[in-house]
């Protein structure tokens, strides 16, 4: 080393800043400073490279595990309840509605998969959606604004799956059967007929359904109510029409809309705007449980619903009320 004029000894290879000079000092020594470290960590640095970074998650985990120990339970996340809004467009009723196609459904899917027809029930739920929004805006504001209970929401989905319930679907496909042959007699004889001996299914889907609802359903034909008015019966069989892939899927989509529609009423009573399942019935697609107007009511919504079997569904579903008077007439020799 030589000093310079400026009073610094300038060495061959040695660093200018101090920065760099305890760079290069630990570099040099690198064992400088295991001196005060205990022997058996350094036996252990020695013999394990990969062992160091063990002890060091070893004791973070230590530390987390005494702090949740201390601080409790971790709280579960709350969510956020979903909107009438949020209900109808989510993916619950999609799969819902997609499972009851299915099952509801002879042969007009055949060849379809189900990632096909839940895509088109979405778009199909997408078109009611902005339908309601152009025609009733302060209607879709309220479907937005209105949070259910989870009670509620399931509510909603409980009476949605009911469609695709094998006991369901077996007294839909009776009242089609009932609807397409042109046979003599009324049509409301034809078909109590064929639902009489699933009578008991009908009144278990209705407890089902609508628990908050409940129905005195009579065990003795000759003590039920005469409110069936068959004289009053319009219409005839529906022919025999086949219905394309596409009006199947779209019309059911429509009876499930009004059916979580009408469900939302029952459940919240003035809260849930009528226009969304009005606007359904206007178009043509009139399921809904019809107050008063005796049994010619039931009678259109299903003429009106064949050959489309969630319609029919629908109509059986919303109205048991009125299949049941019906079908207790027929027990009395009334039809």
């Amino acid at each position: 080393c030589r000093r310079d004029q400026g009073a610094k000894y300038a060495c061959a290879g040695a660093p200018e800043s101090p920065n760099e000079a305890m760079s290069a000092a630990a570099a040099a020594s690198p064992a400088q400073g295991d001196k005060d470290k205990p022997q058996v960590l350094l036996r252990l640095q020695a013999s394990a490279p990969g062992s160091v970074p063990l002890v060091a998650t070893w004791v973070a985990g230590l530390v987390i595990a005494t702090f949740l120990f201390f601080s409790g339970d971790p709280q579960p996340a709350t969510v956020a309840p979903l909107s009438a809004r949020g209900l109808f467009v989510s993916g619950e009723f999609a799969d819902a509605t997609t499972d009851n196609i299915f099952a509801l459904s002879a042969t007009a899917l055949d060849g379809m998969s189900r990632a096909s027809v839940r895509e088109h029930i979405e778009r199909c739920t997408g078109r009611i959606d902005a339908a309601i929004e152009l025609l009733h805006p302060d209607a879709h504001r309220q479907l937005s604004d209105i949070a259910l209970s989870p009670e509620q929401t399931e509510a909603g989905l409980r009476v949605i799956r009911r469609f695709g319930d094998a006991r369901m679907v077996a007294l839909s496909r009776e009242a089609m059967e009932a609807i397409r042959v042109d046979a003599a007699g009324p049509l409301t004889r034809r078909l109590s007929e064929r639902l009489a001996p699933k009578l008991g299914d009908l009144v278990r889907l209705h407890r089902e359904m609508f628990p908050q609802r409940p129905i005195a359903f009579q065990a003795n034909p000759a003590a039920a109510p005469g409110t069936w008015t068959p004289q009053a019966e319009t219409g005839s069989a529906a022919k025999d029409r086949r219905l394309s892939a596409v009006d199947e899927i779209t019309g059911g989509v429509n009876a499930h809309a009004q059916a979580l529609f009408y469900t939302l009423e029952v459940e919240l009573g003035d809260a849930m705007p009528k226009a969304p399942a009005q606007m359904l019935s206007d178009s043509g697609n009139s399921t809904a449980p019809m107050r008063g107007g005796g049994g010619h009511r039931l009678m259109d919504c299903l003429l009106q619903a064949a050959p489309n079997p969630s319609k029919v569904c629908a109509c059986l579903a919303l109205n048991t009320e009125l299949v049941y008077t019906m079908m207790m007439e027929f027990a009395k020799g009334s039809i």
